[in-house]
């Protein structure tokens, strides 16, 4: 428990590392899949459905796996 703060700390940390990687990976295929180096609108479909399925994956994984807490009184 003394040492919460630093774990939380952490955590959040690493949430924006992610955050910044992710943001930067659909960047990377939007400016891949759009001819010359500009943005086109397949670039940007393809990033939203990539998010689309990154989105339905992790309800699947926390539906399915993540169990409630029970009270243990």
């Amino acid at each position: 428990m003394e040492e919460y703060t630093q774990g939380l700390s952490i955590i959040n940390s690493n949430r924006q590392i992610v955050a910044a990687l992710g943001t930067t990976a659909l960047l990377v295929g939007v400016s891949a899949i759009s001819p010359n180096g500009t943005v086109s609108i397949q670039g940007i479909n393809l990033a939203f459905f990539a998010q689309l399925i990154i989105f339905i994956v992790a309800l699947l994984i926390s539906i399915l796996f993540i169990k409630p807490k029970t009270s243990e009184e």
